[in-house]
């Protein structure tokens, strides 16, 4: 028998990524907050499309984010390296990975501006509180 809340703990206990791909782009698109309920639809039609792996891993960003921003499209997704939020472009937002410290293997993801982060999926998180960012994914256009 199928133990379906188990696959639905491993999905989104590892939902970060896809949570803050789809605020990004719900902010582009609505110009407003997306509500918890639009961003769980959203991340559970990119399981469903196969967008989003079944232990909650974004294994295709670009797809999954240009099937939420239709207006703006984007041809990449390039993990960028950092050690601080203002290292950030100056303007903007975007997914940043924390971990406790560089070498941690667990990581959690963010969306942050150059100056705070502005959405956590898990509400105020420790990894964020009290880790470091270490890379941003950096949306390439065109």
């Amino acid at each position: 028998m199928v133990n379906i809340q188990a696959q639905m703990k491993e999905l989104f206990g590892n939902s970060c990524l896809g949570y803050c791909y789809g605020y990004i782009a719900h902010k582009h698109v609505l110009e407003m907050e997306p509500s918890i309920k639009l961003l769980t639809v959203t991340f559970l039609d990119g399981w469903v499309n196969g967008w989003i792996d079944d232990d909650g891993t974004v294994s295709k960003p670009v797809q999954y984010y240009n099937s939420i921003n239709k207006a703006s499209q984007i041809r990449d997704i390039r993990k960028v390296p950092i050690s601080s939020l203002k290292e950030l472009p100056p303007k903007g937002m975007f997914s940043v990975e924390f971990k406790i410290s560089p070498e941690h293997k667990a990581s959690h993801f963010a969306v942050c501006t150059r100056n705070k982060i502005i959405f956590d999926p898990s509400g105020d998180s420790i990894t964020c509180k009290q880790g470091v960012p270490v890379s941003y994914r950096e949306f390439i256009y065109g």
